[in-house]
């Protein structure tokens, strides 16, 4: 299951998408909860690299009732870039803020599963949420992940909210000298 936090604030009149801070408010997660008719299917690849800084690929697959714009959420460094229904999005910068990634109406179906690809890059974090590492005192580089509640969406792009169901299909590559 994926989790998030609730906040009870209204969407900003700026964006009637998603709220503008980086946190996913009451209303928000319920407009987007109604538009999401089957559960979602997450294939997600990671490059798991010593340093700072890993990279990924997800596979997100859903069915959608196509009446409201969606979106994702992601906190990241760098979405490299963005398919929607085999359309490649030109300009990621006008559907991604940091925080979420747009997915308009019009570019959804309703008759059959949606199929969103993200290619992305990120930075390991070191405040326990999300994809975290750290340095123990053998001197070598460890990982884990905690995404409850809502911190998964600081690892790979999701519907990170608890009634939106999903499984993970998860396949990664790391260094030689890991056990993953």
């Amino acid at each position: 299951y994926l989790f998030y936090k609730l906040k009870k604030s209204k969407p900003s009149s700026q964006n009637s998408i998603h709220p503008c801070n980086p946190h996913l408010d009451q209303i928000s997660a319920e407009r987007r909860s109604s538009q999401i008719q089957s559960s979602v299917t997450y294939n997600l690849y990671l490059n798991l690299k010593k340093g700072t800084t890993y990279s990924g690929k997800v596979k997100i697959y859903f069915k959608s009732k196509c009446t409201e714009d969606i979106f994702l959420d992601f906190e990241a460094t760098k979405v490299n870039s963005i398919t929607i229904n085999g359309v490649k999005i030109v300009d990621i910068s006008k559907i991604f803020n940091g925080f979420f990634i747009d997915i308009h109406k019009d570019t959804l179906t309703a008759t059959s599963n949606n199929l969103v690809e993200i290619q992305f890059e990120n930075s390991y974090r070191n405040d326990g949420s999300g994809l975290h590492s750290y340095i123990d005192t053998d001197g070598k580089q460890y990982l884990y992940s905690q995404g409850e509640p809502y911190h998964i969406h600081k690892m790979f792009p999701c519907f990170d909210q608890p009634d939106i169901k999903g499984s993970l299909s998860l396949e990664a590559t790391s260094p030689d000298d890991w056990v993953v």
